[in-house]
């Protein structure tokens, strides 16, 4: 699904399905610890996360190291507000800068909080819709639209 999300992006976009194909439980620290081996100590890479994913960091296992390895992007959503935890608040403090620049030229260590637009949007807001028997045309492609519905995706089995 996500192949065909992306059929029609930049080439800068790559799927690497490492999680996936790990046996056991997989975690972000061991992917970029992955992605660091094999792109090299200089190489810029830059975690995307949707504010929701952020606000849960501190429970991801390791997630001290994650900004050893990469930089962050975090989208910013309409619901998200502006209270942060205390711990991401110092976290933001040390590492954000609004040059986006940075994420480009240096291998780790920055966040960048985007905002991508207001819309209210997100997969569980998706997932739900499909849930109700409620297509999401207008927020999907033809494709990725075409493989829920013929996999049959995200629909309610308790009817």
């Amino acid at each position: 699904m996500l192949r065909l999300a992306l059929k029609n992006t930049p080439s800068e976009f790559s799927i690497d399905l490492s999680e996936i194909e790990r046996s056991g439980p997989s975690y972000m620290v061991v992917t970029l610890e992955d992605f660091r081996n094999r792109f090299g100590s200089d190489a810029a890479i830059t975690l995307l996360l949707g504010m929701d994913a952020f606000l849960d960091l501190p429970r991801w296992h390791e997630w001290q190291k994650i900004l050893t390895l990469a930089n962050l992007l975090v989208i910013n959503r309409p619901e998200s507000g502006n209270s942060l935890p205390i711990l991401l608040e110092n976290l933001l403090k040390k590492h954000e800068t609004k040059d986006e620049s940075m994420l480009l030229t240096n291998s780790h260590g920055y966040i960048v909080r985007y905002d991508a637009g207001n819309f209210n949007i997100s997969s569980t807001f998706i997932r739900q819709q499909f849930a109700r028997g409620e297509t999401q045309d207008s927020y999907l492609s033809a494709d990725v639209l075409n493989y829920i519905l013929k996999n049959q995706l995200y629909h309610n089995n308790s009817g």
